[in-house]
């Protein structure tokens, strides 16, 4: 589930006016579509604020493969992620996110209001770089059709709880996710 999003830069300029993110001006945010492996822009804790960082998606895991996405259910009983979810989350802010069938043919995925996603994040050094996962659910009406797992997101209003309360944020967990609006392109990609 969730294996690339998008963001453009002008998103970003929306994430730091809505969620009030500490934005030092020598920091580039990434834009486009991101898939496994490449930097993009997260947003993560900073001197008591959110602020914005550079990241890697995905966990390095024992055999050197790409752990993309963490199951929000288990991700506090694996101990892969588990000092993740207690004290490193983050927010991985996008307008989009795609999803394959298992037909292999792509879905997008948007706010139904035109809002930025906030997908859920953990965060991790490894080799001296910062990496994320997505953590993920069971999937809502909107995306059933397409796929049995989804983004877990976080509403604008849980943002600074998410990222900064290591004491409260587990309720967020098992929110309800939003319904979201689903196109499906007139000549399919796959992901192969």
């Amino acid at each position: 589930m969730c294996c690339r999003y998008y963001c453009a830069r002008r998103g970003f300029y929306r994430v730091a006016k809505e969620l009030d993110v500490e934005n030092d001006s020598s920091f580039i945010c990434q834009e486009g579509e991101i898939r496994p492996d490449d930097s993009a822009s997260i947003i993560t804790a900073g001197n008591g604020r959110l602020a914005f960082a550079e990241a890697k998606w995905g966990f390095v895991g024992k055999q050197g493969n790409l752990i993309i996405n963490a199951r929000a259910e288990t991700a506090l009983e694996k101990p892969m992620f588990r000092t993740s979810i207690m004290t490193r989350r983050c927010l991985i802010p996008s307008e989009k996110f795609y999803e394959w069938d298992y037909s292999k043919n792509i879905a997008e995925f948007t706010d139904a209001a035109k809002a930025i996603i906030y997908l859920a994040g953990l965060w991790y050094i490894y080799e001296n770089i910062m990496r994320f996962t997505v953590l993920t659910v069971a999937t809502n009406e909107s995306v059933l059709p397409v796929h049995d797992r989804m983004p877990l997101m976080i509403a604008a209003a849980d943002a600074r709880r998410w990222v900064l309360d290591n004491n409260t944020f587990q309720d967020l967990l098992s929110k309800e996710m939003p319904a979201l609006n689903v196109f499906r392109a007139q000549e399919q990609m796959t992901m192969f």
